[in-house]
C-alpha cells in the first residue's frame, strides 16, 4: 500500500487493485494508471474537504466512482455523473465487487461537526479516514464536553478493530490538539496514525512528535513534512 499527502486532510492511498482518494481540496494529484478503479471519497461539504474539481477526474480515469456524504447538495453534482455517484449518511454501508473479485465495504460514522467519518475495509485491510470527527477541544467548555461525548460515543462503534491506517485530525488551531488521536487509540488499534487538518502547519506534527506522550502512544505517528509526501506501507 503507497500513501501520498495531497494537503490538509486529503490523502491518496494505491493499492494493487485500485486507488482511494480522500476529501479532496487542493493540491497535485499523482499520476493514475487509467485501468485502475478509482473510488474517489468526500466525507462532507466543507469547502477544505470537498471540491468539485474532482468530478474533472472522470476524463482521464473513465473507471472512477464517487463515494460522497448525503450532505453535498445534488446540484453540485454533473447530472451526467449520477450513476456514478453513491450518497452515503451516517451509520451506512457500502459494497463493491472491485476489478479483482474482492469486496470492498465502506462504513461510515456519524461527525460530531458535518457529515461522516469512513471505515473501509478493502478485502481484509482496514484504513479509517475521519473526516471532521474529532475531539475538538478548544478551551474545555461546555460545547466541547459535548463534541468529546459525541467522539467517544462514535468511537465506540470501532472498539477493538484493527486498522492499517488511520488518518486523524491534528489541528494546530484548538487547544487540545493530540486528544483526537490519543482517544482514537484508546478506542481501536492503527498501525500507522496520518495526521492531518492543518493545512499548511505542518510544523504540529513535529510538535505532536515532540511530545514524551506521543512516544507511548501504540502506533507510528507518520512524521509529513509537506505536500507529495509518500509512505510505503
Amino acid at each position: 500500500m503507497k500513501i501520498t499527502y495531497i494537503y490538509h486532510s486529503s490523502f491518496l492511498i494505491e493499492t494493487g487493485s485500485a486507488y482511494f482518494l480522500f476529501d479532496y481540496e487542493l493540491g497535485n494529484i499523482p499520476d493514475l494508471l487509467p485501468d485502475r478503479p478509482l473510488y474517489v471519497l468526500a466525507s462532507h461539504a466543507h469547502g477544505d474537504h470537498f471540491n468539485p474539481r474532482i468530478f474533472r477526474l472522470r476524463r482521464n480515469h473513465p473507471d472512477v466512482r464517487y463515494i460522497l456524504s448525503d450532505d453535498i447538495p445534488a446540484e453540485m453534482i454533473p447530472a451526467e455523473l449520477l450513476y456514478k455517484i453513491v450518497s452515503v449518511g451516517p451509520d451506512r454501508e457500502y459494497r463493491d465487487s472491485m476489478k479483482d473479485g474482492r469486496i470492498l465495504t465502506v462504513k461510515t460514522l456519524r461527525s460530531n461537526d458535518l457529515g461522516v467519518a469512513f471505515v473501509l475495509d478493502m478485502a481484509g485491510t482496514l484504513v479509517y479516514h475521519a473526516g471532521d470527527l474529532n475531539n475538538w477541544w478548544w478551551e474545555g467548555d461546555e460545547e466541547d464536553r459535548l463534541l468529546e461525548k459525541q467522539y467517544h460515543e462514535e468511537l465506540e462503534k470501532i472498539r477493538g478493530m484493527e486498522f492499517e491506517a488511520a488518518f486523524i485530525p491534528l489541528d494546530p488551531r484548538i487547544r487540545g490538539y493530540e486528544r483526537g488521536i490519543e482517544d482514537f487509540l484508546r478506542y481501536a488499534h492503527a498501525k500507522y496514525v496520518f495526521p492531518m487538518h492543518f493545512g499548511h502547519q505542518t510544523e504540529i506534527v513535529e510538535r505532536m512528535l515532540a511530545r514524551p506522550e506521543t512516544a507511548a502512544l501504540p502506533c507510528q505517528l507518520m512524521k509529513i513534512k509537506k505536500q507529495g509526501d509518500c509512505f510505503t506501507l
